[in-house]
């Protein structure tokens, strides 16, 4: 991460949560939920908060070989793939 990109927990009184958010200068660049089984799948709770946090990308890091998007905003994969890969194209994102 870059001095500009701040982490946080988030999570709605009804219980819509991610475990990680990452904002940079303001407005979320990512939402990220943290999965122990290969098969993670995007949760109602994750899509909200996704949804309420305005969110440029969602991330499901999970124990998978693969790294596949399982909708416009989602991304499934592994956090070797995250670290080396995603997140230094969340750098890159134009946040309006």
């Amino acid at each position: 991460m870059d001095n500009e990109t701040r982490p946080f927990f988030y999570r709605t009184q009804q219980g819509a949560e991610c475990d990680l958010r990452l904002e940079r200068n303001g407005p979320v660049t990512a939402a990220i939920q943290i999965k122990l089984p290969s098969n993670a799948k995007a949760g109602k709770g994750f899509r909200i908060s996704l949804e309420n946090t305005r969110a440029a990308k969602g991330f499901i890091i999970c124990n998978t070989e693969k790294t596949y998007k399982i909708d416009e905003k989602i991304t499934i994969t592994n956090l070797g793939h995250f670290l080396t890969y995603l997140l230094p194209e969340l750098k890159r994102i134009k946040i309006l």
